[in-house]
């Protein structure tokens, strides 16, 4: 890894995060909060969001302070409007947090920014609008929206984004 380069610090950051030991291990939790730290002194403004959002997602998924890590992708969406990165890690806090109203919020700001973004890809927001729609209970509309991108995967991949969308469809948003 390149320790002089956001991009290398920030895809280390993920797989740390996503990581099954992020919960149980110190010195993988000690890794990500650097990480974090690394992030905020870069200079420039992409390192900055990156920052934001590994903030937001430690908050998440570590300390389990679900609505400070909202707000802090609130701020980022905000501070950064023409980026859909800070939509999308606001999504996947909001579902891992199993709560309907954060999620509603963000699927809101996901159109509302595909509105004003014309030449954004709306297949970037696929995935996440498909998970809200199977957590509130239609999963059949979640396959639909994403038969496109089921005929582009391998059968592992499908597998894996058939599990999810059960899992959400199991595990419903609550207000």
């Amino acid at each position: 890894m390149n320790s002089e380069n956001n991009y290398h610090i920030h895809a280390l950051f993920k797989c740390l995060i996503y990581s099954s030991e992020i919960e149980d291990n110190d010195r993988v939790k000690q890794e990500a909060q650097r990480l974090i730290e690394k992030l905020k002194q870069f200079p420039n403004e992409q390192a900055k969001e990156m920052a934001q959002i590994a903030h937001a997602q430690f908050l998440a998924f570590v300390e389990k302070n679900f609505t400070r890590a909202y707000d802090i992708t609130s701020d980022a969406i905000s501070q950064f409007p023409d980026s859909k990165y800070p939509i999308l890690a606001q999504m996947d806090i909001a579902l891992k947090n199993g709560n309907f109203n954060m999620a509603k919020n963000t699927n809101d700001a996901i159109a509302k920014y595909l509105e004003s973004h014309k030449k954004v890809p709306k297949r970037i927001f696929t995935r996440a609008q498909a998970y809200f729609l199977a957590g509130t209970g239609h999963l059949e509309d979640a396959k639909q929206m994403l038969t496109n991108e089921f005929d582009r995967l391998d059968e592992l991949r499908k597998e894996k984004l058939l599990t999810k969308l059960n899992f959400y469809d199991t595990n419903r948003l609550k207000d």
